[in-house]
């Protein structure tokens, strides 16, 4: 059975000015504020946090909350803990928060790029604005946000005050999330004539897991082995089919990763990446079954181009060049 791999938003703070004087009401609040500052941040894609479950103590008490993570074709947990002076650690990165009464108003994190906002919310505690008034393109420095009138988010837009660069809009429908992220040309939006590139991720609720099933890559199957990493992938958009998967040792390495993708049911390419010698394999298995690199197939199925230790080489007319080193 896959397990729920979630992100825990905020965890415990041991200082008087958040949990100390929360409430389990209060503590709701708090959370959602702090999640919906971590959705605007992220202004560059069309990524969306369901929410879980809270976390508790053994008293019951509200410590933290809950969220499913997507990233890289599977889900992954990362432990978020609050310290004391209003630290709180996310995953690895540590980040300080500010209130104003029962609300957030400030939250900065050092080892985290541009993460220094301040928060405005309104008279039901939701965070309606996040500023950052030294983000060097000033497009960005002001993301607004609205919801719907049952509290969910429904569009984040970016700008300097004037005018709106980039806008995420969400919308719901039983189980499935739809997030859409609209860029404009700038000092234009948000005209729709104006819209510069649109990208939209689709995820949609399976039992008691969010599966990101659609995005601009195309709509995405996932399957998972028994021990709860990810087996296979398949990509599927317009005509072309994309199926990756994924070969793990004993004691769970990923080991190899097969992509094959077609167009209309024909093969059109082959990738295999191998993440490290076997020694233990027979001899006989054709390299790319046992050697570390990249190894890439054509339309044929015939070894065309491969890669190992910073050498390639590829095959041209059926004969094969000398090794040469990468350049970037």
């Amino acid at each position: 059975m896959r397990k729920n791999i979630i992100l825990i938003l905020i965890v415990f703070a041991s200082q008087y000015t958040i949990a100390q004087h929360l409430d389990n009401g209060k503590m709701k609040r708090v959370l959602t504020q702090l999640s919906v500052v971590s959705l605007s941040a992220n202004s560059l894609n069309s990524c969306f946090f369901p929410p879980a479950d809270y976390v508790t103590d053994a008293n019951g008490i509200i410590t933290g909350e809950n969220f499913y993570v997507y990233e890289n074709t599977k889900y992954y947990l990362i432990d978020i803990t609050l310290l004391p002076n209003n630290l709180i650690m996310l995953g690895p990165y540590e980040a300080m928060v500010k209130m104003n009464g029962d609300n957030i108003s400030y939250i900065k994190a050092n080892s985290l790029y541009l993460f220094e906002y301040n928060v405005i919310t309104n008279e039901k505690g939701e965070v309606i604005e996040i500023t950052n008034p030294r983000h060097p393109n000033e497009h960005f420095r002001i993301a607004k946000v609205e919801y719907l009138p049952d509290g969910r988010v429904s569009k984040i837009s970016y700008g300097d005050g004037k005018s709106i660069t980039t806008q995420k809009v969400f919308t719901y429908s039983g189980a499935t999330v739809t997030s859409q992220l609209i860029k404009y040309k700038t000092g234009k939006g948000p005209n729709p004539k104006a819209i510069k590139e649109e990208f939209t991720s689709v995820y949609e609720k399976q039992g008691n897991q969010f599966l990101l099933n659609q995005n601009h890559f195309g709509k995405q199957t996932l399957v998972y082995n028994d021990a709860d990493d990810i087996a296979q992938t398949r990509i599927e958009k317009d005509n072309r089919v994309e199926e990756i998967e994924y070969i793990y040792t004993s004691d769970r390495k990923l080991f190899r990763t097969v992509s094959i993708t077609t167009a209309n049911g024909v093969l059109t390419k082959k990738r295999i990446v191998v993440s490290f010698n076997r020694d233990d394999l027979p001899k006989s298995l054709p390299e790319h079954e046992r050697i570390g690199g990249i190894y890439e197939f054509n339309e044929k199925g015939d070894l065309v181009w491969e890669s190992r230790g910073g050498q390639y080489r590829e095959k041209v007319n059926g004969v094969w060049s000398e090794w040469k080193y990468m350049r970037l």
